[in-house]
């Protein structure tokens, strides 16, 4: 897992539309969040864009795939993160539209989890 500065630097272009675009490096990776909502991974110059049952089906539509965590053991677990469309980088409207999803999609993960005490 890598990220480099030029890849942070595209993110944030490219998505700097977003409403309190936030990067955060983690674990070789980086987080994307807008404000608190945590909508999207980069890794190895790929961006995954959060998806849920309302959304999934548009990304396999398209062929895409999921971001997978390999553990020490080689056990491979596909997460709820997808690829994102090569749309993205084209056309400002499609990556308003893609990324959209994937807020939409974390909030409402969000507002499913229950509140602690």
């Amino acid at each position: 897992m890598a990220v480099d500065a030029r890849f942070l630097e595209v993110l944030g272009e490219t998505l700097a539309f977003v409403p309190e675009l936030r990067l955060k490096k983690m674990f070789g990776a980086v987080g994307l969040y807008s404000g608190e909502v945590f909508f999207a991974v980069g890794e190895d110059d790929v961006l995954y864009l959060k998806v849920d049952g309302e959304t999934e089906p548009a990304f396999r539509a398209l062929g895409l795939s999921p971001f997978v965590l390999r553990d020490s053991k080689g056990v491979e677990t596909p997460t709820s993160y997808w690829q994102a469309p090569d749309a993205v980088w084209e056309d400002p409207d499609d990556a308003r539209h893609w990324v959209g999803l994937a807020i939409e999609a974390a909030r409402r993960k969000k507002a499913k989890k229950p509140r602690g005490r």
